[in-house]
């Protein structure tokens, strides 16, 4: 059992000589009656599986002959899929095998409502637990052969946000909640208000919002938008502009063009050079915009991202805010993708109007949910949007949005959840500091690897980054990306216009790093893009087209 002769050369890179001997004692004294072989019995007492709801798969995959015990190989090839020296495949793959019961390479629907089940106990009803593992085969089947294989099982985080199992298991609980009780969840003292005002006071604290009754609860970045441009005082009308940058999310300028065809309103877009080199590169063309067009136009308000979407670049927020205060005109920041990825500030933001930031892409709370903060001096006419007013509505800011009908809030709830769980990853600062590093090694590989550039400097940098690909065909770029996604279930977002004047429009990558992911990842897709380019014959190292 101690003869490492005995152990596959595949082990012995995991674990070293002092390593697979500290393993022989611990199983030897797991071993209790001395037959080289742990039984269930034995197996199951191993302090970190007692309280598992999956122990028992977990022993089903260890026991790799199928004979109903552990022998000393088989419990070494287990627990190295637990290393921190293991790959990330490994870990994958065991994490599939605990759904796959019959080893046939697949999930089967049946099999995932069994772990699940596992997993929730009496929690849910089997009708509830049967719609969420039918979403999820559906969510997750890309072939539509009714199953997920391994590569449909590795899910990117994707471009909404992902949201933690623990995270949705709780929001479960809170549909419970409210179905079994719903006057209680309505109106009583262990309802939807409470927890509403739980997460508004740690997500204010976490934001460095000094008052908690300047922030309201809405759905996402869209509806924040929504709000504060459709209860501006006075209403937005013909002779107004609305100031925003070439780099704004595409969504919100449907909305101007709304605004416009309805009212009138009209739009002011200072066009953003690439690549910047610092936040001065960026400021310069805002500021002599500005200077150009103050006193001629009524500019009665400017829209900025913290981090914009595409490129994806933390933009100089404080500096912003300062400028446009200088004449008068209020700022609005969406921070859609800030909240879980860098630290927000409103404290320092030099008295900013409007912040909107979602709970759902960084965060891994549940889909929708934000937090709007307005500026008190702001808020005396502001109600939902789409405008919900009736006999409840009262003067109070924040006491106008708790109640905007029968709507079901357990997605608010669950940020409770979504912050709990961030806390047993190390903290705030831990997950952010990661993410950041491993977006910057990534930038900074793949631009080696390929000859190309990143789009800003780290400083500008969050959790995401862009690098230029090196082709000169966009369309090609985007079969790249799309190839990516369907044959390699590699999401990663590919965009050009950044810089029109050009006559080889470039591509670039927006790569968001995630606390699952690892450098080895950025390597993997290197050589993924030039190989896929190869195919093409559109591949071009060492471009540099800025």
């Amino acid at each position: 059992m101690g003869n490492m002769t005995s152990i596959p050369v595949e082990l012995c890179a995991t674990f070293d000589a002092d390593e697979i001997r500290r393993l022989g004692k611990r199983f030897k004294k797991l071993d209790i009656d001395g037959s080289g072989s742990l039984s269930v019995q034995e197996f199951m007492s191993i302090p970190e599986l007692q309280q598992n709801p999956l122990v028992q798969r977990v022993i089903d995959i260890f026991d790799t002959d199928g004979n109903g015990e552990i022998d000393f190989k088989e419990f070494i090839g287990g627990i190295s899929q637990f290393s921190v020296k293991g790959d990330k495949e490994s870990k994958l793959r065991f994490a599939f095998k605990i759904y796959d019961m019959d080893k046939d390479g697949y999930i089967s629907n049946g099999e995932l409502f069994q772990v699940l089940k596992m997993m929730v106990g009496s929690n849910l009803k089997d009708s509830q637990l049967q719609q969420i593992v039918d979403k999820t085969i559906i969510n997750a089947d890309k072939d539509g052969d009714g199953k997920i294989s391994f590569d449909e099982f590795c899910a990117n985080h994707g471009a909404y946000g992902g949201t933690a199992k623990v995270v949705v298991q709780s929001q479960y609980q809170y549909v419970e909640q409210m179905e079994s009780s719903i006057r209680e969840w309505m109106n009583g003292a262990t309802g939807y208000r409470q927890c509403i005002k739980a997460a508004k006071q740690r997500l204010a604290a976490m934001m460095h919002i000094k008052n908690t009754s300047d922030t309201v609860l809405v759905d996402n970045a869209s509806e924040g938008i929504n709000v504060i441009l459709r209860n501006l005082d006075p209403p937005l009308g013909s002779s107004d502009y609305i100031l925003d940058l070439s780099i704004a999310y595409g969504p919100f300028k449907g909305l101007y063009q709304w605004l416009g065809s309805r009212y009138g309103v009209k739009t002011l877009e200072i066009p953003i050079q690439w690549p910047l080199t610092g936040p001065e590169s960026f400021i310069q063309p805002i500021t002599a915009a500005l200077k150009a067009n103050a006193s001629s136009l009524n500019i009665r308000i400017a829209i900025f991202s913290h981090i914009s979407a595409y490129p994806a670049v933390i933009l100089p927020i404080k500096e912003l805010v300062e400028l446009f205060h200088q004449y008068n005109i209020p700022v609005i920041i969406d921070g859609a993708h800030a909240l879980g990825n860098i630290e927000i500030n409103i404290e320092d933001m030099s008295n900013v109007d409007y912040y909107f930031t979602n709970t759902h892409k960084w965060l891994y709370s549940s889909k929708s949910s934000a937090i709007l903060y307005v500026r008190h001096d702001h808020q005396h006419l502001y109600v939902p949007a789409p405008a919900i007013v009736d006999s409840t509505m009262t003067d109070d800011f924040e006491s106008r949005f708790i109640w905007t009908g029968t709507r079901d809030r357990t997605s608010y709830c669950a940020i409770l959840s979504a912050l709990d769980y961030r806390q047993t990853l190390g903290g705030e600062e831990r997950i952010m500091t990661y993410n950041q590093e491993l977006a910057q090694y990534g930038g900074r590989y793949l631009s080696r690897l390929w000859g190309t550039r990143i789009l800003s400097p780290e400083s500008m940098q969050s959790g995401m980054t862009n690098v230029q690909v090196p082709t000169k065909n966009f369309t090609v770029c985007q079969i790249v990306v799309n190839e990516l996604y369907s044959s390699y279930n590699t999401m990663v977002s590919g965009a050009s216009n950044i810089a029109p004047d050009l006559g080889d429009i470039p591509c670039y990558l927006r790569l968001s790093a995630q606390i699952y992911q690892e450098k080895q990842d950025w390597h993997v897709l290197g050589e993924l893009v030039v190989k896929l380019l190869k195919q093409w014959n559109a591949y071009s190292p060492g471009l540099k087209l800025f």
